[in-house]
């Protein structure tokens, strides 16, 4: 069945990069954000089935490095999707907020906003106080916890296109 749909026979050879892509890609990043927001025990199984199709679909062995199948697809794991789609989603609410539906308009205030005295972490997301691992995980504060500790070089890019570039690259270095 693989084979036939790859399109082995008779040479004509789908390209298994626009199969992973076109079928599988936008089924992970669709709403990742959310569901990507747990202990990794819960996504054991996804992250398991994402590196089987992989493997799958470039014909590696088992024993390859899983780092480079996302390597050769020029794509993250799963868990640095959900940091690159959460982080994608702060710098709109920063720099795009047409972009957004209006519930995220107010969502985040850098920290000048908030105290009248200068401070070093003036330019920071203002982080609010959390008492739990429930409230850490909350998307203001763990986006706002990773914008912080963002280079100053990728916090004042304002083209999405760029950002979402370069972050990919901080990501997976």
């Amino acid at each position: 069945m693989l084979a036939f749909f790859i399109g082995f026979d008779k040479g004509c050879l789908i390209n298994v990069f626009s199969i992973y892509f076109a079928f599988f890609y936008p089924h992970l990043l669709h709403g990742i954000e959310v569901y990507a927001n747990t202990r990794s025990t819960h996504l054991s199984k996804l992250i398991t089935l994402n590196n089987k199709i992989s493997r799958i679909l470039q014909n590696k062995p088992y024993r390859l490095a899983v780092e480079d199948l996302y390597i050769a697809y020029n794509t993250l794991p799963v868990a640095e999707l959900y940091i690159q789609q959460l982080l994608l989603l702060v710098h709109k609410c920063i720099y795009h907020k047409s972009m957004l539906p209006q519930v995220f308009l107010d969502y985040f205030h850098e920290n000048q906003t908030i105290y009248s005295h200068h401070t070093r972490q003036k330019n920071n997301l203002h982080l609010y106080s959390v008492h739990s691992v429930f409230g850490q995980r909350s998307f203001k504060f763990h986006g706002a916890s990773l914008w912080n500790e963002l280079p100053k070089y990728l916090k004042n890019i304002q083209s999405v296109k760029k950002f979402k570039e370069l972050l990919k690259l901080h990501l997976s270095s």
